[in-house]
């Protein structure tokens, strides 16, 4: 199984697998592990052990940090986003000071809706 087939597989992008596998994205062990060994079976293998794992045991969250480096907005960008209900859907940890987390396929969702270009933009369309 190559890397574009386990995104896809996951519901995630290229770029994510590559770093949940390198460890440069600062989840848990197991999930690094578990890509490792699916990238060594055969597509219908992989597909059948995934099928088993109920959809919550998937989600993948991310922190502020992470958010940032993704979408290239900074923290405080991100936290006026919040604030005015901008940015991508987000939770909040319980206490005084909640932790911030944001889901991995919320925010590449949000991102994928900021790609439209502005109402003003003067360049033509290639469809029509």
């Amino acid at each position: 199984m190559t890397k574009s087939e386990l995104a896809e597989l996951l519901g995630i992008s290229r770029q994510a697998v590559g770093q949940q596998i390198a460890g440069t994205s600062k989840k848990k062990e197991y999930i690094r592990k578990m890509m490792k060994i699916l990238l060594g079976l055969k597509k219908d293998e992989a597909e059948k052990i995934l099928s088993s794992i109920p959809p919550s045991e998937c989600a993948v969250m991310l922190t502020e940090k992470e958010v940032s480096e993704l979408t290239k907005y900074s923290i405080n960008t991100l936290r006026q986003y919040r604030c005015s209900g901008k940015g991508p859907s987000f939770n909040v940890g319980e206490g005084k000071k909640g932790r911030i987390t944001y889901l991995q396929e919320d925010v590449e969702k949000w991102l994928s809706e900021q790609k439209r270009r502005p109402k003003n933009s003067k360049i033509k369309d290639m469809d029509g």
